[in-house]
This record gives C-alpha cells, sequence and structure tokens, in this order.
C-alpha cells in the first residue's frame, strides 16, 4: 500500500501474536472520530464493533477519498 504515519506506531509482536485488539486508522476516520477537537485525540481511543472493541494505536497519512482501518495486520478499506 505504501502508507505513510502521521502519528503512529507499528503493531507490536505480542500484538500480532496474540490477537490484540488495537487497530491504525486512516487520518479521515481520525479526523470523522474526533470532530472539534485535535485529531490526534483519536489515539488510545476505541472503535466498538458488534463483539469486540479495538483500541486506536496509530494514524496513517491522509489519503484523498479513503478512509481505512487495520486491525491485527488484516486491513479493511472503504
Amino acid at each position: 500500500m505504501g502508507l505513510h504515519s502521521w502519528r503512529s506506531r507499528a503493531f507490536s509482536r505480542d500484538e500480532l501474536e496474540s490477537g490484540a485488539a488495537v487497530a491504525v486508522v486512516g487520518h479521515t476516520l481520525a479526523a470523522e472520530l474526533t470532530t472539534g477537537r485535535p485529531t490526534e485525540t483519536a489515539l488510545g481511543g476505541g472503535l466498538t464493533f458488534p463483539g469486540a472493541t479495538v483500541r486506536i494505536i496509530g494514524i496513517q497519512e491522509s489519503i484523498p477519498g479513503e478512509r481505512f482501518l487495520i486491525v491485527g495486520g488484516i486491513g479493511i478499506m472503504n
């Protein structure tokens, strides 16, 4: 994909091996989650899905027209 971090860290080995509930989100999604607040306040926050909540550990750079979520190394694009 060739994505670059805006505010982020990589998934740790332990997170990948254990299937930890952590995520890296796109800048657009982070901005939507933090309306009225600085975008970086999404870090450490949670996203809730049916049956799971994941903690945001990173925000990728802005890519026009894209919102994405990477959970445990598996990407979900839209």
